[in-house]
């Protein structure tokens, strides 16, 4: 998902929302998002911790492909997973927020920018480590795993700017803060993804690997 894209899913997102739901889901629908997604934190950082350590071996030590590739692809397919339940839950949340669910929303951005800068550095680790055979035949993967940056960050960003753009009563330092956070991760995503200088450009030989990265 390029980031031209992650920009349409998330205003679809911001207009899903306008949907109503009972105040006592909405409260659980918050809450439940961001456990699914810290959850999902631990998990991705456990893996890329993992594909650090495979990469960075001594020399004349080869790097082991296949578990830089399985556990690459498990980062991928938690995240999926995630999106999954996410979603349709994102989609039923009635706006606008009390202040105590904004800072929920504020916590939640945050958990997913911080997955998004670990991946961003574990596949900027990666092809600055390997060989150029070695990196040809990651390729693929670290496509992928770029690539759901997109599809994970959609939903969130989607819900972060409706409710931005929904606030009311005194809740706006938080909001300030909630809007500054989600254009932060905005903008990662967009060093990622963009079609022209981004990580992923790099990765597919789009741009010079060494530029984009």
């Amino acid at each position: 998902m390029r980031f031209s894209t992650v920009l349409a899913a998330a205003v679809s997102f911001t207009s899903a929302l306008a949907a109503p739901v009972a105040s006592a889901k909405r409260d659980l629908s918050v809450s439940a998002v961001l456990d699914l997604v810290s959850g999902l934190k631990s998990t991705v950082e456990s893996d890329l911790k993992a594909v650090t350590a495979a990469v960075n071996v001594e020399a004349g030590v080869s790097v082991d492909v296949n578990a830089v590739q399985t556990t690459l692809a498990h980062v991928v397919s938690e995240v999926q997973g995630v999106v999954g339940k996410v979603t349709p839950v994102v989609t039923g949340v009635a706006l606008p927020l009390a202040e105590g669910e904004i800072k929920q929303v504020l916590t939640l951005v945050g958990e997913v920018q911080d997955i998004v800068g670990e991946i961003k550095s574990t596949v900027e680790g990666v092809a600055g480590s390997v060989a150029g055979d070695v990196l040809a035949t990651l390729q693929p993967v670290l496509a992928n795993v770029l690539q759901v940056v997109g599809t994970l960050t959609a939903p969130i960003l989607g819900l972060a700017f409706s409710v931005v753009g929904t606030v009311t009563g005194t809740a706006t330092p938080v909001v300030g803060q909630l809007l500054s956070t989600a254009n932060g991760l905005r903008g990662l995503v967009g060093g990622i993804l963009a079609p022209v200088g981004g990580i992923l450009g790099g990765i597919l030989g789009a741009t010079p690997l060494g530029g984009a990265l």
